[in-house]
């Protein structure tokens, strides 16, 4: 095999944002065509729920021994994105309004926000993987020594996001969703409701764990960190959600826990 399918994803994600960074992404409808046709592709294969994960079978087709998977484990983790690509946005929009104008900035940030939910979804396979074969994270701890850091600093930063979640308008266009669109068989806005409850005074990491918790027991699908911040308020940092949102982050009985809150 040439390359890893991390790899593979590494080149659609640059791709995609390689077109965010040409004019011609919002005028030109074949290259927005392109760049959307990787980021559906990178949709369907971060989706926790198809059966079919193209992370393990790359990684089985690979690798025969124990040692060779620890291995080719430790080269997909190192291709693929270890931070949000959002932690690196604030200096992407300043350039977007002085090229394209608030409005067009705005899309191209919604647009990012989006991407950056199919890499975690990417990040959460790969990393479940790794636990099912029980393979070691080598950069375990140097992740959480940055997200420490993260939350140990003072957010002084003005939200880039202070408007609506909007998507941007294309051929085939993604809907507007807020958090409430993202629940699953609660007409009667009871899940929603007892959801409000839980996170009551909650931040970060404590936050997160009741929004995964509702996700693994089928009550939502993941939101967006705009979606839950317009509903509930301040969440914490933006890093720290789009971290902490993978079930490799919490012990079984921290998720055991909160899934028995929400009965």
């Amino acid at each position: 095999m040439d390359k890893t399918i991390t790899q593979t994803i590494a080149e659609y994600t640059n791709e995609v944002l390689g077109s965010l960074d040409n004019l011609s992404f919002f005028t030109d409808e074949e290259t927005r065509g392109i760049a959307f046709r990787y980021m559906d592709i990178l949709q369907d294969w971060g989706d926790i729920r198809n059966p079919q994960n193209v992370i393990e079978k790359d990684l089985l087709e690979v690798c025969s021994k124990p040692e060779e998977m620890q291995q080719y484990f430790a080269l997909m983790l190192s291709q693929m994105p270890k931070c949000s690509i959002l932690n690196k946005y604030d200096e992407r929009l300043e350039r977007y309004k002085e090229r394209f104008g608030r409005e067009l900035a705005e899309q191209a940030e919604n647009l990012i926000e989006w991407l950056t939910l199919e890499l975690d979804g990417l990040m959460h396979q790969l990393l479940k993987v790794g636990k099912k074969y029980g393979l070691t994270n080598p950069y375990e701890e140097e992740w959480l020594n940055e997200l420490r850091g993260t939350f140990e600093q003072t957010d002084t930063k003005k939200e880039v996001c202070e408007h609506t979640e909007q998507k941007p308008t294309r051929r085939r266009g993604r809907p507007t969703e807020t958090f409430k669109d993202k629940m699953n068989d609660d007409e009667d806005g009871s899940k929603l409701q007892k959801i409000h409850v839980l996170m009551k005074g909650k931040k970060g990491k404590d936050a997160v764990l009741v929004l995964l918790a509702c996700v693994l027991k089928g009550w939502m699908d993941r939101p967006t960190y705009t979606q839950v911040k317009n509903e509930f308020g301040d969440i914490g940092s933006k890093t720290g959600f789009n971290r902490y949102f993978a079930e490799s982050m919490f012990t079984v009985e921290e998720i055991k826990g909160a899934k028995n809150r929400l009965d």
